[in-house]
């Protein structure tokens, strides 16, 4: 099966990925679930990355200079 598309797009493939129509050859129920665990941990772990790639900055304490002078 091969999708379409900006390799970036993970919302299609994940969808393709936990229909339950689709199955990999000898994929036991044990496998399935732990795919599907693990999709969802990425997921998460993606939202979370583009939460800390929006936030800018500029809501943090600027940190002081240091004087290079003795």
């Amino acid at each position: 099966m091969a999708l379409k598309g900006k390799p970036r797009d993970m919302n299609k493939w994940r969808e393709v990925l936990l229909d339950p129509n689709v199955h990999f050859p000898g994929e036991s129920s044990e496998y399935r679930r732990s795919r599907n665990e693990l999709l969802e941990a990425e997921a998460e772990l993606r939202r979370v990355n583009e939460q800390v790639a929006a936030h800018d900055g500029r809501a943090l304490v600027p940190i002081p200079k240091r004087s290079t002078s003795p």
